[in-house]
C-alpha cells in the first residue's frame, strides 16, 4: 500500500465481504486507489476465492466492506457484470468479480485527525477555473498549505464558502522525474461550529449552488464527493468513483468566456444569490437551462439544438394562462362550429362524391374545435414576452425565434429537426442558429433570476463582436440558405 501526503489511499489491499441484495454474503479480495483529483476515476479491482462453495443466484446491487482493515471502506450500489463460475481443485486460485458499476466509495481513517473541522466537496475540473481566478501557480512551493482561494460566496444557509485550488505532491521514482502534482478544485464549508453536520443536505445545497455557477463558466460543475476531517477521523467519499468526471465544454471553438474575470466574483455572488430565492418554477427553469447549455456528455449539434429548444418551450410555459387569455383564444369557437355544421349540411345536400369522407373530416375538426389542445408555443411565447417585456430586446441581434419557409426561425428549424427531416436543411445552419440559440438560453438564464446580463453576451458587446457567427449579414445570409422544404 502508499500513502500520499494527504493520506490518499494507492494500491491499498484488504480482505472484504459482499453482501448481495438478497442478502447473501461472499467473501473476496479487495484493491483500491482513490481518484488522484477530482475528475478522474478510482481503480477497484476485486477477486473472489474459487476453492469453496460454487456461487450461485449472487443479485445486484451488492455492498462490499472491508474486513480487519486499518481503514474502513465501503463501496455502495455495486453492481457486477460477471463473476468466475465452478470450482477448482487449486487451493489458491481466485477470479475477477468484473464490476459494471459502482455509485458510491467511502472510505474512514482514524489516523488522519483534525481539531479544526474541514469539509471539502471535490469539483470537476472547470477549464475557467484553471485559466483564470489565480488558478495558474507556477512556483507551488512558495504556497505550503498546498491550497489557493479562488473566490468566495455567501449563501443565507451555509454562510461563507471557499472555492479552492488544492494540491498534493505524489513522490515517485522516474527517468528526471521525483514528484507528479496532482491538483484539484473543490468548495470548502465552514462546519467548525458543530460535529452533527448532515452531509445529504449540505451537499445538496452545494449542487444548487453549481447550477447557476456552471452557466457563468460554460462547463457542468459536478459534484465529484466529499472529504470531512474531523477530531475523530476523516472520512472521503467519492460519487461514481469509477466515472471519470470531465464534462465537455459547451460553447464552439474558439471557447470565449461568458463573463470576465473581473465581474465573475460579483455575478456568481448575485446568480447564486437570486437562484437560492426563487420559486420552485423559475429554479426549475434555471435548472434546466443549465443542464441544456452545459451537457455532462458530448452530442451533436442538433441534439443540443433539439435539447436547448425544448427546453426553452419548458421555459415559457411558466407563465399560465389565466381565465382571460384562454377565453380570448376561444372566442371565436363558436362561430367556426357554426360554419363547418353548415358546410357539412351543403356537402350533404348536394350529394357530392366523397361526401362521406368530407363529413367525416369535418366532424374531426368538430370535435378539436370542441376539445382543443394545450396552447401552442407561440401562444405561451407571447404570453412570456408579456410578462418579461425586455426578453424582446435581448432577442433582437439574434436569429429570430419565428420565421417562415423562406427565412426559417429557430422553431421551425426544431420542428424539422422533430420530424426527422434532414435532407430540408444543411448542417451549416443548424450550427449557426444553435450558437445563436444557446446565447438567447444564457441571456434567458439572467432574466429569469432578474440580475444583470454579463459584458460576454450583451447585445453588440465586444467579445461577442468577435464571434463571426454573431455578425448580422452573415447569420442573414446563412438563414436564407436553409432550405426547409424536405422535398427540394
Amino acid at each position: 500500500m502508499a500513502l500520499d501526503e494527504h493520506m490518499t489511499i494507492k494500491n491499498i489491499s484488504f480482505d472484504a465481504v459482499i453482501t448481495d441484495s438478497n442478502g447473501k454474503k461472499l467473501e473476496a479480495e479487495c484493491r483500491i486507489s482513490e481518484p488522484p483529483s477530482s475528475g478522474l476515476p478510482a481503480d477497484i479491482s476485486i477477486e473472489i476465492p474459487l476453492m469453496g462453495e460454487e456461487i450461485t443466484s449472487f443479485e445486484n446491487p451488492c455492498i462490499l466492506h472491508s474486513i480487519n482493515s486499518s481503514y474502513d471502506i465501503e463501496v455502495q450500489d455495486l453492481w457486477y457484470r460477471s463473476m468466475p463460475a465452478g470450482r477448482t481443485r487449486r487451493k489458491h486460485e481466485r477470479g475477477t468479480f468484473k464490476i459494471e458499476h459502482a455509485g458510491q466509495l467511502s472510505i474512514r481513517s482514524h489516523h488522519c485527525k483534525s481539531n479544526l473541522p474541514r469539509l471539502r466537496f471535490n469539483l470537476s475540473p472547470i477549464r475557467f477555473f484553471q485559466e483564470h481566478l489565480n488558478a495558474i501557480v507556477v512556483n507551488y512551493s512558495n504556497l505550503p498549505s498546498m491550497e489557493l482561494e479562488l473566490f468566495k460566496l455567501n449563501t443565507t444557509e451555509l454562510g461563507d464558502i471557499r472555492f479552492i485550488k488544492h494540491w498534493y505532491i505524489h513522490h515517485i521514482e522516474k527517468k528526471d522525474i521525483t514528484a507528479e502534482i496532482h491538483a484539484s478544485f473543490a468548495v470548502e464549508v465552514n462546519c467548525a461550529g458543530t460535529m452533527k453536520t448532515c452531509i445529504t443536505e449540505i451537499s445538496n445545497q452545494i449542487r444548487d449552488i453549481l447550477i447557476p455557477l456552471s452557466i457563468l463558466t460554460r462547463q457542468a460543475i459536478t459534484l465529484h464527493g466529499w472529504e470531512w476531517c474531523k477530531s475523530d477521523g476523516t472520512e472521503t467519499t467519492w460519487i461514481y468513483p469509477l466515472n471519470p468526471n470531465l464534462a465537455p465544454d459547451m460553447a464552439i471553438e474558439p471557447i470565449l468566456d461568458l463573463c470576465i474575470e473581473k465581474e465573475f466574483q460579483s455575478q456568481a455572488q448575485n446568480m447564486v444569490e437570486k437562484f437560492l430565492a426563487s420559486n420552485a418554477e423559475i429554479k426549475e427553469a434555471v435548472t434546466l437551462l443549465s443542464a441544456a447549455l452545459s451537457p455532462h456528455l458530448e452530442k451533436t449539434t442538433s441534439a443540443n439544438f433539439f435539447a436547448l429548444f425544448s427546453v426553452l418551450e419548458q421555459v415559457v410555459s411558466i407563465e399560465k394562462l389565466t381565465k382571460e387569455d384562454k377565453k380570448k383564444l376561444h372566442e371565436t369557437d363558436y362561430a367556426l362550429i357554426s360554419a363547418l355544421l353548415k358546410l357539412k349540411l351543403d356537402i350533404q345536400g348536394e350529394n357530392r362524391t366523397h361526401a362521406e369522407i368530407l363529413t367525416a373530416r369535418i366532424d374531426g375538426l368538430i370535435s378539436k374545435v370542441k376539445n382543443p389542445s394545450p396552447p401552442s408555443f407561440m401562444v405561451r411565447l407571447k404570453k412570456f414576452q408579456n410578462t418579461y417585456p425586455h426578453f424582446n430586446r435581448y432577442t433582437s441581434d439574434l436569429w429570430p425565434i419565428s420565421g417562415n419557409e423562406k427565412k426559417p426561425g429557430l422553431k421551425q428549424i426544431r420542428d424539422l429537426l422533430a420530424h426527422q427531416l434532414r435532407k430540408g436543411h444543411n448542417a451549416q445552419a443548424i450550427a449557426v442558429a444553435h450558437w445563436h440559440l444557446a446565447r438567447l438560453a444564457e441571456r434567458l438564464a439572467f432574466i429569469l433570476l432578474d440580475t444583470e446580463v454579463p459584458k460576454g453576451i450583451e447585445i453588440n458587446s465586444p467579445t461577442l463582436a468577435r464571434e463571426g457567427w454573431y455578425n448580422r449579414m452573415y447569420w442573414l445570409s446563412v438563414q436564407e440558405k436553409a432550405q426547409t422544404n424536405p422535398t427540394s
